[in-house]
């Protein structure tokens, strides 16, 4: 079952957000020498083994919303989950200690990839969950641009595939579906010069994210059409 979406013209910040479970003890701590507002982190107060489940964050109709924003992470095609509290401080890594299970339609799990010893920080991918970012940012470590993983380069795409149950299911399948019908692909483009989404899909929509809703809405159609046309030939 798929919670239902608000409409696209309500805001992600006039939403709830999700409440959240926090299975083993973490607390709230700074990135030492980053620069920038967002520089908080979270840490486990306790060693913990490969595949705990470390958080739990609840999903509810009022605080999924249809399109992207700073405070979000993408749980399915067309839904957003509007995240608060220490979840939100969840950092990026291209190597993380932590995946998103995005397949219980309750909850957003995460679980560790690896063991983790006390006080490290908790990360995941960025570019596992979201298809397209809203708001692109480099990474501190390898200075390089994430904004979802529609923009990461081929090679990127394909490493990210070949890590055992890192890429979530939504954007697992979505990529399948665009390189089978050869719909939309934007690999590797990267940003545009002013930093957002990139250019061949920056169409000037409203920034809740309408863009996600029409893609898809666009990717099935062609399916469909493709198709209809196979089964008439």
């Amino acid at each position: 079952m798929l919670l239902q979406a608000v409409p696209s013209d309500r805001s992600p910040s006039e939403m709830a957000t999700c409440d959240e479970v926090w299975h083993v003890e973490s607390k709230i701590t700074f990135v030492e020498g980053a620069e920038g507002e967002r520089t908080e982190q979270v840490v486990l107060c306790e060693d913990v083994g490969k595949d705990a489940l470390v958080l739990s964050v609840k999903r509810n109709v009022n605080s999924i919303v249809r399109g992207a924003s700073w405070d979000t992470l993408q749980v399915a095609a067309t839904e957003h989950a509007r995240f608060g509290q220490k979840a939100l401080k969840l950092n990026h890594s291209r190597k993380p200690n932590t995946r998103i299970d995005t397949t219980n339609d309750e909850r957003v799990n995460v679980v560790t990839t690896c063991e983790i010893p006390k006080n490290t920080p908790l990360s995941f991918n960025y570019n596992t969950t979201e298809w397209l970012m809203a708001e692109p940012f480099v990474d501190w470590a390898t200075k390089e641009q994430v904004g979802g993983f529609s923009v990461a380069s081929k090679e990127e795409q394909q490493w990210l595939l070949q890590q055992e149950g890192l890429v979530a299911a939504h954007i697992r399948d979505r990529y399948y579906m665009k390189s089978s019908t050869g719909v939309g692909d934007t690999a590797g483009k990267g940003a545009n010069k002013s930093g957002g989404i990139p250019e061949e899909v920056d169409d000037g929509r409203d920034d809740c994210g309408k863009i996600y809703w029409d893609e898809m809405e666009s990717d099935l159609q062609e399916l469909l059409d493709a198709k209809e046309k196979g089964s008439r030939e």
